[in-house]
């Protein structure tokens, strides 16, 4: 019976360590200004560049279908394998030149900004506020007062930027935890903002269709 007390003794104490240490860590994170990060990172340089690849790529691309069927590095090949006539590339090697272009300016722009990464962690919510209210991509879209139509657009877009989020959470705790190098990161990051831009387009979309009805 000694040795059992002994044990759960032994055991509360490590308890009482790892969750002061997740307190700490917690506290930490809280203690970052997430904005000031944001901030600095959609005004740097490596990430406006990263930002300019990343569209030529996805232009010339000229996808209109299910971004599911291009949702990963394989099947984004594979689709313009087979719809090379369909892009605005002479040949799959063209795509691949631009593709590596585009990725090699994200992987800058993640290496330079990793703070914001690793800030984020644990504040998805913050990190999707954040997002609402700076990204340029929805800041471009021009409402006016319908209010049905505005309330549909606005839970349309919190459900796209919480979703992308949550992808970009899990793309950069499996780069900090050195699951995956930062090609493989930066490709994946490409990809998710191709979905989220995607989807708020759709957005917009619904929203002026909902408005063009109400006149």
């Amino acid at each position: 019976m000694a040795t059992l007390v002994l044990v759960i003794i032994s055991f509360a104490g490590c308890t009482d360590d790892v969750t002061s240490d997740n307190q700490s860590k917690v506290a930490y994170r809280e203690g970052v200004d997430l904005e000031e990060l944001y901030l600095t990172m959609i005004n740097s340089e490596s990430y406006i560049t990263a930002e300019e690849k990343s569209n030529i790529f996805f232009e010339k691309l000229n996808f209109t279908g299910d971004i599911t069927e291009i949702d990963t590095e394989a099947r984004l090949f594979l689709w313009i394998s087979s719809n090379l006539s369909s892009t605005h590339f002479t040949s799959v090697s063209e795509a691949q030149s631009y593709w590596e272009e585009a990725k090699s300016f994200r992987v800058v722009s993640i290496e330079e900004n990793i703070g914001f990464y690793e800030a984020m962690d644990g504040r998805t919510n913050e990190t999707k506020d954040l997002i609402i209210q700076y990204d340029p991509i929805i800041q471009e879209i021009i409402t006016v007062p319908f209010s049905d139509c505005k309330e549909d657009l606005d839970s349309c877009i919190d459900s796209a930027t919480s979703q992308f989020v949550s992808d970009v959470a899990v793309i950069a705790s499996s780069y900090l935890g050195g699951v995956n190098d930062a090609s493989v990161t930066a490709a994946a990051i490409l990809l998710v903002t191709e979905t989220f831009t995607t989807s708020v387009g759709h957005c917009a979309n619904n929203y002026v269709g909902c408005v063009l009805g109400a006149e």
